[in-house]
């Protein structure tokens, strides 16, 4: 993470030898450091490159059975060269654009300056997703996210900065900013709840013994399982915002008007805040829900299979694909309420944005504190079990060492 921000200090040598400025430019970088601007940095592309191409891959196994059958027959290896593969065709796509405006802007420049700048564009990205590529197999996180995170909270800490320094010339006063950070922790305090929320399934485990009959010999116990209301995590969030983003740059970029076609339509969501609430909601909810499908479907499926291989299953429900399709519904029906309330929270933050521009001329932007708080609760379910495991191994290692010094002693083991 101090690589990252380092190489945010790092000018581009082509662009500067062209002597042009990222400033009227649009890099396409939706969750990229926001206090830098458009300065044409190392790490230019960013990580929309890598978010796009895991989307991609994503949704390609998830709709394309004989990908996932090669994915379970080759192992995470294929999944990782297919979303290095795609995250290099979106890094091209986006250089080219780059490099295509930077063109535009600087008429002098030869074309042997161009293609150093594009060169320059993919090799920093090339080393920023080397980075994260290292975080991940390290067992620290989703690296490519935890990148848009540091960028999230410095954004904050320069948002407080700002409003730190408004209390003490005056600009506004310091009750104003009491309030604005009270509404922050309350609004911060319902994420919480909501991305933590979750219904319990209980599951009955038969063990049967050898030596005793057949109906003295069952032990049961009572595990769950947890249905989480916003199981389907940070991704939804990230792409919404992505569209949202993308949309409008692409109508930058090939100059397509919305007010041409839609004009009403257009007027209304520049002008009306709840026209853009609205249009937002109808964006994010339908792609909770479908993610949330997606991801749920396979997984039941192991799990089913799984309770079936334990001797195991749900209460008064027949093992098998019973079982898959009642926790299916379940966790679609706990999905929707979750995807509702995530929705509305994040329409709520949008909303919120608008009245802190309006009063404090900074923002403390709601939907990256969404998207921060979603990205705690992804990190602490992918670290846990990593760590939980390099325990295990630990503890194995010492075992086998004292029986190999047992052993070496002449000892019994």
């Amino acid at each position: 993470l101090l690589c990252v921000l380092a190489g945010y200090a790092v000018q581009l040598p082509a662009l500067k030898a062209i002597g042009g400025q990222l400033g009227g430019l649009n890099t396409f970088d939706i969750f990229g450091p926001r206090w830098l601007g458009q300065s044409g940095n190392l790490f230019t592309l960013g990580t929309v490159p890598s978010v796009n191409g895991g989307l991609a891959v994503f949704f390609f196994l998830m709709m394309h059975p004989p990908f996932q059958q090669e994915v379970e027959l080759c192992g995470q290896a294929l999944l990782e060269d297919s979303r290095l593969a795609a995250s290099m065709a979106f890094a091209l796509a986006q250089a080219a654009l780059i490099t295509r405006q930077v063109a535009g802007m600087a008429a002098a420049a030869s074309a042997g300056a161009l293609a150093t700048l594009f060169v320059q564009l993919l090799a920093g990205w090339a080393l920023l997703d080397s980075l994260c590529h290292a975080m991940t197999r390290h067992g620290l996180g989703d690296g490519t996210f935890n990148v848009i995170a540091m960028n999230i909270v410095v954004e904050f800490a320069f948002a407080a900065w700002a409003i730190a320094a408004g209390c003490v010339s005056g600009r506004f006063s310091g009750a104003s900013a009491a309030v604005l950070a009270a509404c922050v922790a309350a609004f911060g305090a319902a994420v919480a709840a909501v991305v933590g929320a979750k219904e319990a399934v209980r599951v009955v485990i038969f063990k049967r013994s050898g030596a005793l009959s057949a109906g003295k010999g069952q032990v049961q116990r009572d595990p769950e399982v947890q249905l989480k209301y916003c199981g389907f995590g940070i991704m939804p969030l990230i792409l919404a915002e992505f569209l949202l983003g993308g949309t409008q740059a692409g109508m930058q970029f090939t100059g397509f008007s919305l007010a041409s076609v839609f004009p009403r339509l257009a007027a209304a969501l520049q002008t009306n805040l709840w026209a853009f609430c609205a249009a937002k909601a109808c964006l994010l909810l339908p792609v909770c829900l479908l993610y949330g499908a997606l991801s749920y479907r396979q997984k039941y499926e192991k799990l089913s299979t799984a309770l079936q291989h334990l001797g195991a299953q749900v209460e008064s429900v027949t093992p098998g694909l019973e079982t898959q399709q009642y926790l299916l519904k379940r966790q679609l029906r706990v999905n929707t309420l979750g995807s509702v309330a995530f929705t509305v929270l994040a329409t709520v933050a949008t909303a919120a944005q608008h009245v802190q521009r309006a009063v404090f001329g900074v923002e403390i932007n709601l939907i990256s504190l969404m998207l921060l708080m979603s990205w705690v609760s992804q990190f602490r379910r992918q670290v846990q079990p990593h760590a939980a495991l390099e325990r295990s191994y630990d503890n194995i290692s010492k075992r086998l060492g004292l029986y190999d010094a047992a052993t070496a002693g002449g000892e019994a083991p």
